[in-house]
Formats: structure tokens, sequence, C-alpha cells
């Protein structure tokens, strides 16, 4: 008989210390934005401009709610992948750190 592998520890979860997303202006007027964005360009942008076609997941503010950004501006909004989406808020934050705006 094989010995049994051993559980993995479990890890604290992380503490999020940000107001709710409702508290951060996401309310029903974004989620019907949103899906307005999405049905009418339903692949991400920034793929596209690489010349690939990914689908959209998520929303984006290209000019982020944090740094003056129209929350419910179309012309400030833009439909990203996933991983398009992480990339991009980690330049805004870098931008930002590096502008020394926290």
């Amino acid at each position: 008989m094989l010995p049994r592998p051993l559980a993995r520890p479990r890890l604290p979860r992380t503490i999020d210390l940000r107001p709710s997303a409702r508290e951060r202006g996401y309310d029903a007027d974004w989620v019907k934005l949103q899906r307005q964005v999405l049905a009418d360009e339903p692949l991400c942008r920034r793929c596209a401009r690489r010349g690939l076609v990914t689908a959209a997941e998520l929303v984006d503010h290209i000019t982020p709610i944090r740094d003056g950004g129209e929350r419910l501006s179309r012309s400030n909004l833009q439909p990203l992948c996933r991983k398009c989406h992480g990339t991009k808020t980690g330049q805004d934050l870098v931008k930002r750190h590096t502008a020394g705006v926290a």
C-alpha cells in the first residue's frame, strides 16, 4: 500500500480592505451599462489590436475612476478579456505609484 500524500496546508484568506463593489460605484446602472458594452462589442479590444480574437469578459475604465475617469461614460469604457484586464490594471497601478499617487 502506498503512503497517503500529505494534505496541503490551508492558506489564510486575504482580507480586502476596499469598500464593497456597490460602495465603489458598481451598482445597477453599472451592470446595465456593462451588459450593453459587452453586447455592442463582444471581443477584447486589446487582443483585437494584436490581431487576436478573444471574447471580452470584463468592461474596463480606460481612465480609472480613481484617476478622474468618468464612471458611466461609454467613451471611457472598453471590453477586455481577463488577461488583458489584469495586465492593464497592473499598468495603471504602476503609473499611479510612479506618479506618487497612492
